[in-house]
């Protein structure tokens, strides 16, 4: 009983918004109250989230910060009861998010291996990729394994996938004639991609089943899904085209495919996912030109 009635007294005081600890100017040289300080600190954590951008650090600087100020509001003469109901409100958000963004990243650590390979080996990171965006976006799309000869893309036939060599080589050709060579980690079909992303007006808009992605998101792409020698381009509408034929040149390649719709909803739907891989695109498309520019 006396236990009981000892731990209602500090519950007591702690409530007791007049208590001396929190009020009483303990600093002598600024003359501020244990709750002054609190004030003060709500603000510094403030500013530190609003300086950083680690979204996971900038939600805990947010919720110590609330969490400071509330203090600040309770203890004084009259506690402000509306802001402390409102940001109780606020730290339960914050609260939420701070779960989710801790379960994307522990989903991101736990990546396929492979997927973690071709993070590291392709310098994903490097080029503005975190492993909870790279992780978004391999989930959208889906393994390409595809024999020799298969054409994964024909100059002015319209494409339909996006892909990222991971093994074997890509022959680029136009009109018959050798253009580039492509090794692992470089695009196929990012400047059709780019246009289908600009376009209000879809050809899928029609007829979703022409896609591979739309078969079976979960089963791999074979040679006879990708391959588009024969002219199967939609004629009621302006597709999305290769600028230059993509041959495969080796049994076994594989590559990662993402469906053009389902990419681009991913894409409208996760802007940092988006924005890095606009970067990771253009870093591939100069390294392309370049290498043209210096063969010619």
């Amino acid at each position: 009983s006396s236990s009981a009635n000892s731990n209602n007294k500090v519950i007591d005081h702690i409530m007791d918004n007049a208590s001396p600890l929190m009020n009483n100017k303990t600093m002598a040289t600024f003359g501020m109250s244990a709750s002054e300080i609190c004030g003060h600190m709500s603000f510094v954590c403030a500013t530190a989230a609003y300086a950083n951008t680690d979204i996971l650090v900038l939600r805990g600087l947010a919720m110590g910060g609330i969490s400071l100020s509330m203090l600040f509001q309770f203890y004084r003469p009259a506690p402000l009861w509306i802001p402390i109901r409102w940001n109780v409100l606020l730290l339960a958000i914050n609260a939420v998010m701070i779960l989710h963004l801790l379960a994307e990243r522990d989903e991101a650590n736990r990546m396929p291996q492979e997927w973690a390979q071709i993070y590291s080996d392709a310098q994903f990171e490097a080029r503005g990729f975190s492993k909870v965006e790279f992780n978004k976006l391999m989930q959208a799309g889906t393994l390409a394994e595809l024999k020799e000869g298969t054409r994964i893309a024909v100059k002015g036939k319209e494409n339909r996938l996006l892909y990222l060599l991971i093994d074997g080589e890509v022959s680029i050709q136009s009109d018959g004639k050798h253009i580039a060579t492509l090794y692992p980690y470089q695009f196929i079909g990012e400047m059709a991609f780019l246009a289908y992303s600009m376009d209000d007006k879809h050809c899928d808009d029609h007829d979703e089943s022409k896609s591979p992605g739309n078969r079976n998101n979960n089963r791999r792409i074979s040679s006879d899904d990708a391959d588009i020698s024969t002219d199967d381009t939609c004629k009621t509408c302006t597709p999305a085209t290769a600028s230059a034929d993509a041959i495969v040149q080796k049994d076994h390649t594989r590559l990662w495919a993402w469906e053009f719709p389902r990419l681009k909803e991913t894409l409208d739907d996760e802007r940092e996912v988006s924005n890095a891989l606009s970067a990771y695109i253009n870093h591939d498309l100069r390294h392309k030109l370049m290498n043209t520019a210096n063969k010619g």
